[in-house]
């Protein structure tokens, strides 16, 4: 989700979650504040009709030293006059900097005016087929079904480099109510408009506004007032969100400190987005009526609260706070379930980094800024998880999170860098930590390890198994567990590996039967293709892709393949016949057939679990012959190692354009079936083979 600070979320990897939510783009001003105090008093009227609105900014400026002051603006506003102590003056507003002179001599307290207006009208999508880039472009629009107005959109004078304080008053139609950070002060009705009131006291980094025709629920959790601002068709969640609301509140505070805003609101937006501002978060309406919603991305937004809207991420070094949300968050969440949930989420980040991240679009943690891609995502919030685990697992479970804490007490509302992290976490834990923080965050890539040379020698009195952990270069410095199974005991010991290679030793009692380095995912690695089932991401990375339309098909499906492949973010593809492939051609791309095709001999190393036929399919010993059943599978491809092959096997027309929109957000999945629309059956196809597993055979 985004946060203004925008902090956008991963959210869940279950099904259309990345099909609606947003995962964060940062609009904040990240440079560090001048001697200034500022304080906005902040008249706006919202005009639907016209997609228009109307401000009057009074602003009081306390500053050390008198010289140009310099604002930004959407550049498509109108300034109707600048006052300074009452009185006009003249102005250059250029390329959306509104630049006001001040004499020299002024440097005590200042009063200024500024009267503008702007037309906001971006497209807001309906229904996106992709959502890689979550902001789907928008930044401003106002309309009679809402208003939405992020920072960047330059809905109201800001100074750049500055913090300030703000008393909001929106005028709207009548039954529009507008919410923002801060504390609310409440709603009054005027003839045919309703007046909002807000005050924003805290120094936010970046404030957006949102209006719309809201019901409005409250309820008071010890000292933070918690709020649903719903439209009346979904009223009946409010309850259910204020009460997860106060829970999350209640154990983030007992984790970090005490919670830092007077305010969390959950807020309905009227078009398809996630996004987690300074106290609330927007959430569309499909979104917000998600059943899971409420277990997952909402503590992921309230934890951003302390995480980025109220520690500041240090722009100039990377932005820390996806990846240690995410950990402390969506991972968390699993991580307290089970150690087996926890260690799922792990490998499910591991294959995520070996299948969208090439050496041509990997980038280092401290590059990192904010979500626009998958693989943005994947760097910024799954190698930024891995990286807060791996700093758990060095420093200790203790001092990991006593030093959170450290953190948050001391760096409340200031810009906070990846060396402020290493600094308080060598303080608290008394460990030298630039070596560790320089391979994870300034470097880009991962170690890919493998064993080497394992053998085991018997001896009267029991055995020894030898070998060789080895990584390819640019080299790291790591402690790598290891586990060794015999048929008496259970053995584990920590390897460390500097170089190219180090050699190891277990002595053992019993015959051994499996070796294992790495056995629980503790850390961020490059894993192989035997370790990695194909996956619709293997989809979205192709560079050419073939989409097959098979002889069987007996429905129209052009629309629908160049919807999927919309969706599926993949620009370089070709549709053709069956009967016009050429066969040369399916070694040389990733192929997607939609249909079965006559010949099946690309289909011939089927996972057990799974038989097709031109009218139905049996997937996990289910059957599926309704008109409205729809099976998706990614496969390797048996006649190019270094391609996959797709198989999209709709059964009628009937909800496929629903169907089809729905397919890219199962991402890391191997197969899906649909019933009536709906996802009823998704996952991986097994793995049991990997460099960093050797079995002993009796």
């Amino acid at each position: 989700m985004e946060n203004q600070n925008v902090i956008k979320s991963p959210l869940s990897n279950k099904i259309i979650v990345l099909f609606f939510l947003a995962i964060l783009i940062t609009f904040a001003e990240v440079s560090s504040v001048q001697a200034y105090e500022i304080h906005h008093r902040l008249f706006i009227e919202l005009i639907p009709e016209n997609q228009k609105l109307k401000a009057v900014d009074h602003i009081r400026i306390v500053k050390e030293k008198s010289d140009d002051l310099r604002f930004r603006l959407s550049e498509r506003a109108v300034i109707n006059r600048v006052l300074l102590e009452g009185k006009k003056i003249p102005f250059q507003f250029i390329r959306g900097i509104l630049q006001v002179p001040v004499k020299k001599s002024n440097t005590g307290p200042m009063d200024l005016l500024i009267d503008y207006e702007v037309v906001f009208d971006d497209p807001v999508p309906e229904l996106p087929a992709n959502t890689d880039n979550p902001g789907f472009g928008v930044t401003g629009t106002i309309s009679e079904k809402g208003t939405f107005l992020l920072n960047g959109s330059g809905w109201r004078p800001v100074m750049p480099n500055h913090d300030s304080s703000c008393s909001l008053t929106v005028k709207a139609p009548k039954g529009v109510i507008a919410v923002t950070a801060g504390q609310r002060l409440g709603e009054t009705t005027e003839g045919d408009h309703t007046i909002s009131r807000w005050e924003i006291e805290q120094p936010v980094r970046g404030l957006s506004l949102s209006a719309g025709n809201y019901q409005v629920f409250e309820k008071q959790a010890d000292k933070v007032a918690i709020y649903a601002f719903l439209f009346p068709e979904s009223a009946y969640l409010a309850k259910d969100y204020m009460d997860a609301t106060a829970k999350y509140i209640r154990m983030y505070e007992s984790m970090f400190g005490m919670y830092p805003f007077p305010k969390f609101a959950v807020v309905e937006n009227f078009f398809p987005t996630g996004y987690g501002f300074a106290s609330y978060t927007l959430l569309g309406s499909q979104v917000l009526r998600l059943p899971f919603i409420i277990d997952t991305s909402l503590g992921h937004e309230i934890a951003h609260s302390w995480w980025g809207n109220g520690v500041y991420p240090d722009y100039s070094q990377g932005n820390w706070s996806e990846g240690l949300t995410t950990y402390v968050a969506d991972y968390l969440f699993k991580e307290r379930q089970s150690e087996k949930e926890g260690r799922s989420y792990r490998l499910q980040m591991l294959r995520n980094y070996a299948t969208l991240v090439k050496p041509l679009n990997d980038f280092p943690l401290s590059d990192f800024t904010g979500r626009t891609d998958p693989v943005t995502k994947v760097i910024g919030y799954d190698k930024g998880a891995m990286f807060f685990h791996m700093l758990r697992k060095k420093v200790g479970e203790a001092n990991f999170w006593t030093s959170l804490r450290q953190i948050y007490s001391r760096q409340l509302f200031q810009n906070t860098s990846w060396d402020d992290f290493r600094e308080i976490f060598e303080e608290i834990s008394g460990k030298p930590l630039t070596l560790f923080f320089e391979q994870w965050i300034k470097r880009p890539g991962s170690p890919q390890l493998i064993l080497e040379d394992v053998g085991f020698t018997q001896f009267a009195n029991g055995g020894r198994i030898t070998g060789k952990l080895v990584q390819s270069p640019p080299f790291y410095d790591l402690r790598v567990p290891m586990k060794l199974e015999t048929d008496r005991e259970i053995i584990a010991k920590t390897i460390s590996l500097y170089g190219e290679k180090t050699s190891f030793e277990f002595a053992i009692q019993g015959t051994p039967k499996i070796l294992t380095a790495d056995p629980d995912i503790d850390i961020f690695r490059k894993m192989y293709l035997s370790e990695i089932p194909p996956t619709i991401n293997s989809l979205k990375v192709s560079d050419s892709m073939l989409v097959v339309l098979a002889d069987s098909l007996n429905i129209e499906v052009d629309g629908i393949a160049k919807l999927l492949m919309e969706g599926l973010g993949i620009k370089n593809y070709q549709i053709v016949d069956e009967k016009t492939l050429q066969r040369p051609k399916m070694t040389h791309h990733d192929i997607l057939w939609i249909g079965v095709p006559s010949k099946h001999e690309i289909f011939r190393s089927l996972p057990e679990t799974v038989f097709f036929e031109q009218d139905g399919f049996l997937l996990n010993n289910v059957g599926y012959f309704e008109q409205e059943d729809v099976f998706f599978a990614v496969f390797s491809n048996p006649e190019a190692t270094d391609h996959v092959v797709g198989l999209f096997l709709p059964l009628s027309d009937r909800k496929l354009q629903a169907v089809a929109r729905k397919i890219p957000h199962y991402g890391k999945y191997s197969y899906l079936a649909f019933r009536g629309g709906q996802n009823v059956d998704k996952g991986d196809w097994p793995v049991d083979q990997s460099p960093l597993i050797v079995h002993f055979v009796d």
